[in-house]
């Protein structure tokens, strides 16, 4: 993301004006806070247009959300009222030990076909 001037504004700053941190909105500016604030909801916006445009039901079915980024955009998610019955699992980890657990699936799976299991 870029700010006023066209200077970057780094994941951490972002992090920090997302999750309210009291210590980094103190450093900021009202117009870098709104400015990622803004662009956190046209963000969120065009994220679950695109997932409704895939043919999914936001709006009657549940609606898991995981991980870090689902963390960060949990306020922004939830104002827009597109994901009528979110669920948010707070673990940053949560992705990473869900491909763990389906590799280790997998790969039981295809040692008991090897071995004839």
């Amino acid at each position: 993301m870029r700010g006023a001037g066209g200077r970057d504004i780094s994941n951490s700053i972002i992090e920090g004006i997302l999750t309210k941190d009291p210590t980094d909105l103190a450093e900021y500016s009202e117009k870098r806070i709104e400015a990622v604030t803004s662009a956190a909801v046209s963000h969120t916006g065009r994220m679950l247009d695109e997932i409704i445009g895939k043919g999914f039901d936001l709006a009657e079915d549940r609606t898991v959300f995981m991980g870090g980024g689902s963390i960060l955009l949990k306020e922004y998610i939830e104002k827009t009222g597109k994901a009528k019955k979110p669920i948010f699992i707070d673990d940053v980890h949560a992705n990473a030990k869900g491909y763990r657990l389906l590799y280790d699936m997998q790969k039981s799976h295809h040692n008991k076909q090897l071995h004839g299991a």
